[in-house]
């Protein structure tokens, strides 16, 4: 069984268009058929609705702000998570590690 995070912090905008609706559409698709694999939803203060009713985890940030997740959260939690490997559909991985 492996370990996966999905950075959905993006999709809490209520329009679903472009790359949103694909990580949307991404991350339900991997949780919904994970064989047995754990997922964990990155999140922007709340789940998205669209994924509410998900048997995932769901870590919520803070933030809102992108420059603020992606340099101080999203590295700051990386480590905490235990996962295998971290999904970013829709903008590249933080740029620094811990």
């Amino acid at each position: 069984m492996a370990r996966f995070a999905i950075d959905v912090t993006a999709c809490w905008r209520p329009q679903r268009v472009g790359m949103i609706t694909v990580a949307l559409e991404l991350a339900r698709a991997m949780v919904t058929n994970r064989d047995g694999d754990h997922f964990t939803l990155l999140c922007s203060r709340e789940r998205p609705p669209a994924l509410a009713d998900l048997d995932c985890e769901a870590v919520l940030a803070p933030y809102r702000h992108e420059v603020v997740l992606n340099t101080r959260w999203l590295p700051a939690i990386e480590p905490q998570l235990g996962c295998n490997a971290i999904l970013y559909p829709y903008w590249p991985s933080p740029p620094r590690r811990r």
